[in-house]
């Protein structure tokens, strides 16, 4: 979520956004009515964003099944237009795959980082201790920021190895998940395609 039209990560660039929410719906069973991205309004008088974060919404009809919605006179050429459909339907899932493989690499790229943070933290703190150790017999004032130093250090480094620990694996299973779910709705497609 961190967009230009976020106020909490303005400075942002429009490529380093760090979640990709979806939903996947199958548009021979449900029509989409309406779609849309919630929370980028501003709070009055305080112009900035209510949240971090931003949420979608999206209002859906049934569509009826064993019901002929076509006239007979129009088969052949609502094949034409079905295959159509099924290629484009296709396309957006190599688009969509593609997307996931890319937030994929993000996504265990700041695992990794944010794990070997909380360990630096850990090997940082322990120097910083040591350091303040011999530091307070020459001068005793400086073993003030060498503690200010190490109580950083091990905030930022909790905070990033709970959220790599946490949060990380999840996150890339779910991906993964969803992953799998194109790849067989692809799959499906091919199928599909390959028996016309």
């Amino acid at each position: 979520c961190d967009s230009l039209l976020n106020t909490w990560r303005a400075q942002r660039q429009p490529d380093e956004a760090c979640r990709l929410d979806y939903a996947l719906i199958d548009p021979d069973f449900l029509q989409t009515v309406d779609a849309g991205v919630r929370f980028t309004e501003r709070i009055p008088h305080l112009d900035c964003s209510v949240s971090d974060h931003f949420a979608y919404s999206c209002t859906l009809n049934i569509v009826p099944q064993g019901t002929e919605s076509r006239p007979s006179t129009s088969v052949k050429r609502a094949k034409t237009h079905d295959r159509e459909l099924i290629l484009q339907r296709y396309s957006n899932y190599e688009t969509m795959i593609e997307c996931i493989h890319t937030y994929l690499k993000t996504a265990q790229r700041q695992k990794f980082f944010r794990g070997l943070h909380f360990w630096a933290s850990i090997l940082l703190l322990i120097a910083s201790l040591v350091v303040t150790t011999f530091t307070a017999n020459k001068a005793g004032w400086s073993s003030i920021f060498w503690v200010l130093f190490a109580i950083a250090v091990s905030i930022s480094g909790t905070i990033d190895g709970a959220i790599s620990f946490l949060f990380g694996r999840s996150e890339i299973r779910a991906l993964s998940e969803v992953e799998q779910e194109v790849l067989d709705a692809e799959h499906h497609l091919q199928t599909f395609l390959s028996e016309k």
